[in-house]
Parts: structure tokens; sequence; C-alpha cells
């Protein structure tokens, strides 16, 4: 039994919500890949007004992942990602002007690409961020360590095994905050449909 469209639309908002901007950006990703399937889909039917407004959309999420570079932490990636989204944009008003479909499979092939590369980024700062939390380690203060305090502490063992002569870095565990990636805005953009 299919879900009904509210309780589908609710739960892709939710996966929204508590998507990480990395997780996000993908998924924007995936919405210009669905949405020029559409388009072409529906040109190929000589469904003018459906495909006109699949490209639209398509047009609208590139747009979106344009405002979201950052050009000065990106430098010259996000300078390359802007001239890919802004020669997408061009291709899909050609498509929709036109109804051609080789734009539209233009725009596939480089956002299958672009997609591909920011799945490997993000599993390499995944695997990054699991190595960093791998090198503290929290252990319960005993009496052999500190006879004085009854706080737990976290010692970062990684340094001190590569530079014995390094002071030991103890924090109390009372003050250590989760690792997580701070609150993010979300596109402005809606992805839902």
């Amino acid at each position: 039994m299919a879900a009904n469209p509210y309780q589908a639309r609710e739960y892709l908002k939710t996966k929204v919500q508590t998507a990480s901007k990395e997780q996000i950006i993908l998924m924007l990703f995936d919405g210009v890949l669905r949405f020029c399937e559409q388009g072409k889909t529906a040109i190929i039917a000589k469904e003018i007004e459906n495909s006109h407004n699949a490209l639209v959309r398509a047009q609208a999420i590139i747009l979106e992942l344009v405002y979201a570079l950052n050009h000065k932490e990106g430098g010259e990636i996000a300078g390359n990602l802007a001239q890919l989204y802004s020669y997408s944009l061009q291709q899909l008003i050609q498509a929709n002007m036109l109804k051609e479909t080789e734009p539209i499979d233009v725009v596939q092939h480089i956002f299958r690409d672009i997609r591909e590369g920011w799945l490997v980024a993000m599993e390499q700062v995944m695997s990054e961020n699991a190595a960093k939390t791998e090198e503290h380690v929290d252990i319960q203060q005993s009496d052999n360590i500190m006879p004085n305090s009854s706080e737990n502490v976290m010692i970062d063992i990684d340094n001190t095994a590569k530079q014995p002569s390094a002071p030991v870095r103890i924090q109390p565990a009372a003050t250590k905050k989760a690792i997580a990636p701070p609150p993010q805005d979300t596109p402005r953009l809606s992805i839902m449909g």
C-alpha cells in the first residue's frame, strides 16, 4: 500500500530538516537529475507543459547550488563549479526552448560526475572525522592517575604516543561536547515534488 502524498511530503520535509549541509547538497544534485529525467521524458512524449515545469525546477535547483557556493573558502573549485552550473543552466534553457533532449543529456552527464565527486569528498571527510574522533579516548579517573580528583578526564593518547616529551592534554569530560557540525542554514529552495 502506497503512502499518501501528505505523508510522503512530510517524510521528505523531515529528511531535509535533519540532513547535514553535505547531504542537502547531495539531495539537490539528485533533484537536478530527477527533474532533468522528467523533462526529457515529457519532451519525448510531447508533453510540453510537463517538460517546461520539470526543466524550470531543475534550473531553480541549479540556481540554489550557485547561491550555496562559497567562493572565499572554495577558491578555484567553487569557480569551476560556478562555470559548470552556468553552462548547465544555458543547456536547460536551450532544451526547454527548442524541446530537445540532447542538452538535457549533457546536463545529466555533468551532474552525475559532480555527484560522484561530491560522494567521494563526503566519504573522505567522514573518514577523517572518524579518525580524529578515535584519537580521543575517555577514561574514568582512577586513584592511580589523579588521586585528588573525582572527575572523568579525556586524554589525547595519540599525541603522547608520538611525542613522549609533549604535554598531555587533559580536559574534564563534563565539558567535552559531542563532535557535530554546527547547525547550517538550509537552502531556500524546496526540493519536494
